[in-house]
């Protein structure tokens, strides 16, 4: 069997829920399972760390640590149990989490220390060559 993943990332107005509408009319008129969720939200407790996000002022770390859970708990109810439901539980609880999001040098030891994050997608970080660096020494433990 086989199954795609399929993410859309884009800043605030992009029109990621215009491509979202259409891509899912898309694979359904070809005969395709499609399964649609959002994150931050997905579940009830990512819905209401959604609205805390969008509608309460707060530290940039404060706001990445309420992404994280949003996302830990989207993952865990809607990610693994649909990889589950395609290629059986095993398979879902031995695939691995990938964080992508704000890692900086000063918070990565913060995110590498979680448990099931194996890795992380740097994004402005590494158009600065200290930084990116000092983010990769921090991800292989050195």
């Amino acid at each position: 069997m086989s199954a795609l993943f399929i993410t859309l990332e884009g800043v605030d107005g992009a029109g990621k829920s215009s491509h979202l509408a259409w891509l899912e009319d898309w694979f359904k008129a070809r005969g395709h399972r499609v399964r649609m969720t959002r994150e931050p939200g997905g579940t009830p407790i990512g819905e209401k760390l959604r609205e805390l996000v969008l509608h309460e002022a707060m530290h940039p770390e404060t706001e990445a640590l309420i992404m994280f859970a949003a996302r830990r708990e989207h993952i865990e109810q809607v990610i693994r149990p649909a990889l589950g439901d395609l290629f059986g539980s095993q398979t879902a609880e031995a695939i691995r989490v990938l964080y992508g999001g704000s890692v900086t040098a000063a918070n990565a030891s913060e995110f590498f220390a979680q448990p099931e994050i194996d890795g992380a997608l740097v994004g402005g970080a590494s158009l600065k060559a200290d930084e990116f660096v000092a983010i990769t020494k921090t991800a292989s433990g050195r």
